[in-house]
């Protein structure tokens, strides 16, 4: 026994000898923070296929989920749009994340998804230039905790995160459907748990909750995801080969808070809550993983209409069945885009008519 003890000590490094109980706990500590980070980190996008000549629009592609899957795409050999407001700081973010042989695949184009004439003028730009999308990601999004409205008069939530890039799609279906593997995918969130019937009353500064009315934004993404599906599998012209998902990336950290306008208070909150954030949440390129998946993963695996979290389906939850939100979304959005100045300049679309009139069925 004794000469076992020695053939053991005997065996220890010298630099461990020395380390204290306490620097065993230290280690021991940032082991576990590594582990719980890992875990709530996700799993890694293992699909992969050649996006060469492919298009790519991303809305809010200068920032969080959008640059990571712009980093993605562009590496992967896809031509992509990055759709955002600020030029400056989407080439800033263009010069950051490219090389000498990405760059030229790197288009920047001015989106503002609080202005429904942004959106027209866009695809107007877009359709000098291409004669196909292969891949349309609805990812930017805002939240504001007070309420604000559009120069188009629409609250400014549910124009951001929903009723452009509805706007948006259905202008782009006549370059989607030129496409041999279309998809559509729309960023939602978990945040779809958390609705109310908002929209059944006038919006107003008394009854007002920026959570829930995000929250139906966000049950928006999913909703309009299962009726894409719908009015694309009864087209025979080429749009029944469109595909669409919704997903929740997971709680990331990005650089979401700059929506929140508050005081001293509130930084001092984010401060003491940034380690916590650190270990349970994801960063900006894990949050990215699930859209990135569903650019790469094959057309037979695409579950098409399905709502995805961590690189697979996952269960909607029910409650957006409540509250007649289907109904009263697609009532908003169609009715919100009736009343705009660019109503007159796109109802000679015929695709675009199509579409619209079939989502005016839903309400």
């Amino acid at each position: 026994m004794q000469n076992f003890q020695n053939f053991k000590f005997q065996h220890i490094p010298d630099f461990l000898k020395s380390i204290s109980p306490l620097h065993f706990k230290f280690l021991g500590a940032i082991a576990t923070f590594a582990l719980i980070r890992k875990y709530f980190n996700g799993p890694k996008n293992y699909e992969f296929r050649s996006l060469d000549k492919q298009i790519a629009i991303i809305t809010g592609a200068s920032a969080g989920l959008g640059k990571e899957t712009a980093r993605d795409l562009l590496k992967s050999g896809a031509i992509v749009i990055f759709a955002c407001r600020n030029e400056e700081k989407t080439l800033a973010v263009i010069k950051s994340i490219t090389d000498e042989k990405t760059i030229k695949n790197a288009i920047y184009m001015n989106l503002d998804l609080t202005l429904f004439s942004s959106v027209e003028k866009f695809v107007k730009e877009f359709s000098k230039k291409f004669d196909k999308v292969d891949l349309l990601i609805n990812n930017a999004g805002q939240f504001t905790d007070s309420l604000q409205f559009t120069k188009d008069g629409n609250e400014m939530t549910m124009q951001t995160n929903h009723c452009s890039h509805f706007l948006l799609t259905g202008l782009l279906l006549k370059f989607l459907k030129n496409s041999e593997d279309p998809r559509v995918i729309n960023v939602s969130s978990m945040a779809h748990e958390r609705v109310n019937d908002s929209l059944s009353r006038e919006f107003n500064k008394q009854n007002y909750s920026g959570i829930m009315v995000y929250g139906i934004t966000k049950a928006a993404n999913i909703i309009f995801s299962e009726n894409l599906k719908e009015f694309c599998g009864k087209k025979t012209d080429g749009t029944n080969n469109i595909k669409t998902a919704s997903l929740h990336p997971g709680v990331v950290r990005t650089e979401f808070a700059r929506f929140f306008d508050r005081g001293f208070l509130f930084k001092i909150c984010i401060a003491v809550m940034t380690p916590f954030s650190l270990m349970f949440s994801k960063d900006e390129k894990m949050g990215a993983q699930t859209q990135i998946h569903l650019c790469h993963v094959a057309k037979d695996a695409f579950k098409n209409g399905e709502y995805y979290s961590d690189c697979a389906v996952k269960k909607k939850n029910e409650i957006i069945r409540k509250y007649d939100l289907e109904k009263n979304i697609n009532k908003y959005t169609c009715e919100a885009i009736l009343r705009s100045d660019c109503y007159n300049n796109i109802k000679d679309e015929p695709e675009f008519m199509e579409y619209f009139d079939f989502f005016k069925t839903k309400y």
